[in-house]
């Protein structure tokens, strides 16, 4: 309910702004999609862990936790790195080809939409009592949203690239990760650094490298 309304009022809203003079409505949608898109963000977070790593190891926990869900109390020099590269591959899909996904579809609404839905699982998107309804229908439509997204996410990098052949082990190893989707944007920039990835369900592809 809330993503459609989240929805249904920015095209009202830019509907009536465009109606009222164009010019404030190009210039809302162009803020508005420059605000959904995480891409220089999350670049400078993932400097900013190797930075802090280069700097001690300590340090280097302390600002990967700001970027990972996890415990990093107990990961190695390398460990912090890896993470901060599998969080990257990720949000790449999350942050940036996921919300101009939607945008190409349905526009700065659809865009918005999408927000409200990825802000919404990692909000509440856990499997533990106190989500475990509303928390499990919202992670489930972040798993759909993100759909085609990740595995284009996965195409572009490759594509990028020009390997084609990693492909392949996109194909073998995407799918064995424990989101439906994170594997296969994870598991081209895995193939593509020759670094394996070592959350515990990353292992499968380990000794592939």
């Amino acid at each position: 309910m809330l993503i459609l309304l989240v929805y249904a009022g920015s095209v009202l809203v830019l509907h009536y702004l465009f109606v009222l003079n164009r010019w404030l409505g190009i210039i809302l949608s162009a803020v508005l999609v420059f605000y959904c898109l995480a891409g220089t963000t999350l670049i400078n977070e993932v400097r900013q862990v190797f930075l802090a790593a280069d700097h001690s190891l300590e340090e280097g926990r302390k600002q990967v936790s700001r970027i990972v869900g996890r415990d990093t109390s107990e990961l190695t020099d390398q460990e912090v790195r890896t993470a901060a590269l599998e969080t990257l591959a990720e949000n790449l899909s999350d942050g940036v080809i996921a919300p101009l996904f939607w945008y190409l579809l349905l526009g700065v609404p659809g865009m918005l939409a999408y927000k409200m839905v990825n802000t919404l699982d990692s909000m509440v998107g856990y499997r533990n009592e106190r989500y475990l309804q509303f928390g499990c229908a919202a992670a489930h439509i972040d798993d759909m949203a993100n759909y085609i997204p990740a595995r284009l996410t996965a195409l572009l990098m490759v594509l990028s690239v020009g390997r084609p052949g990693l492909l392949r082990f996109v194909g073998k190893y995407g799918n064995r990760h424990a989101s439906p989707n994170s594997g296969y944007p994870e598991s081209a920039f895995s193939r593509y650094l020759e670094l394996p990835f070592w959350r515990s369900s990353c292992l499968f592809w380990r000794d592939s490298l």
